[in-house]
């Protein structure tokens, strides 16, 4: 209340001034004919500016204490030492505290923290106390929000978003949202005795399927980004790393295709071949291929058929609202045909490691 009653008065002076020497005693001028029609105006505008800054201070308020997963930086060498050690993406919120959106904004950074938990990282950075951050990230405006991954800025988000849009982005940036938080594939339903009544109900059993070590990998024939025909069975005698990723291009699919390309020497050492799967067209899959010189094979699983085999298509929920998409997942398959590690929700920095884990005697 404080506030607001301090811009009435710093308005009102401001416009008392400006009617007195404006020298506007025609008035002609609507605003500041006299210092006190000046005045007047000059509190009404700075009313004004207090509600659109701060809100309705007769509305009761409800306290919400931040996430204890938010990272608040205290010395401006945090951040960079934060982000060179963080294999997750990383949210940080350029902010100020006389900002409204930003206050507006804080309530949702809170929840997704709470959300992503170990997934990803939400930090907050005050502008006003972190003047050289703001320099060095050439913040111009606030909320200003950044997304990094393994230190390099992969998005930027100027204004207020909602939680929603601020997971999707964290996601596309190859986030893993916590057990139970912003995703979670419908597997694991619990079988009836009941038959089947419908073809809808036997799509829903074939999407829940979960692939344990030592079941047999799913037999599969799809085309690669060249067009040619890809099965399971050229692979026999070999190992196979299959990844699943949900599309092509996108900044936390790249990092995990990436990251396999850079290791396939390493893993051609070992014995094991490697191939990714996404919804994606081979159209779509040559051009992620000769954008980053990937060197192996993409295969386009357009009616999610593999997908679903493989327990990786299906329902999930983003706050309660459902949709279907791909788990980001990863498989070693064994010489036999069987499967050696397992690992649904891998992150794509994970992927590699998962494979060198699975490899060790």
């Amino acid at each position: 209340m404080i506030k607001f009653i301090s811009f009435v008065l710093v308005g009102g002076a401001i416009g008392a001034g400006l009617g007195y020497f404006g020298k506007c005693t025609s008035g002609s001028c609507p605003f500041t004919a006299n210092p006190f029609r000046g005045a007047g105006f000059g509190a009404l505008f700075g009313l004004l500016f207090a509600f659109s800054t701060y809100g309705n201070p007769l509305q009761a308020k409800a306290s919400q204490a931040d996430s204890s997963r938010l990272v608040v930086i205290g010395e401006s060498a945090e951040l960079a030492a934060l982000l060179s050690s963080t294999s997750v993406p990383v949210l940080v919120d350029f902010y100020a505290d006389w900002c409204g959106p930003c206050r507006r904004l804080a309530p949702e950074l809170s929840a997704v923290a709470d959300l992503w938990q170990d997934g990803a990282k939400v930090v907050k950075v005050n502008v006003d106390k972190h003047r050289d951050l703001a320099a060095t990230y050439n913040v111009s405006g606030i909320p200003d929000m950044r997304i990094f991954l393994n230190g390099v800025q992969k998005e930027q988000l100027v204004g207020y978003r909602s939680r929603d849009a601020i997971s999707e982005r964290l996601s596309a940036a190859g986030g893993v949202p916590g057990p139970g938080a912003k995703v979670e594939a419908t597997v694991e339903k619990k079988q009836t005795a009941a038959p089947v009544a419908s073809d809808d109900k036997q799509k829903e059993d074939e999407m829940a399927i979960v692939l344990k070590v030592g079941d047999k990998a799913p037999s599969f024939e799809l085309k690669d980004q060249n067009g040619n025909g890809v099965t399971l069975g050229q692979f026999a005698g070999r190992k196979l790393l299959i990844y699943f990723y949900p599309k092509a291009n996108t900044p936390g699919c790249t990092s995990q295709s990436c990251a396999v390309s850079e290791s396939l020497s390493q893993l051609g050492a070992a014995g094991v071949a490697a191939v990714g799967i996404s919804p994606d067209s081979p159209e779509k899959q040559k051009k992620f291929d000769e954008k980053y010189k990937l060197g192996f094979p993409l295969l386009a699983d357009e009616d999610k058929t593999v997908a679903e085999a493989y327990g990786v298509w299906g329902e999930k929920s983003m706050y309660g609202k459902p949709f279907l998409g791909i788990v980001r997942s990863a498989f070693l398959v064994g010489e036999d045909g069987t499967l050696l590690a397992v690992r649904y929700k891998v992150s794509p920095g994970d992927t590699v490691p998962f494979v060198q884990q699975a490899l060790k005697p």
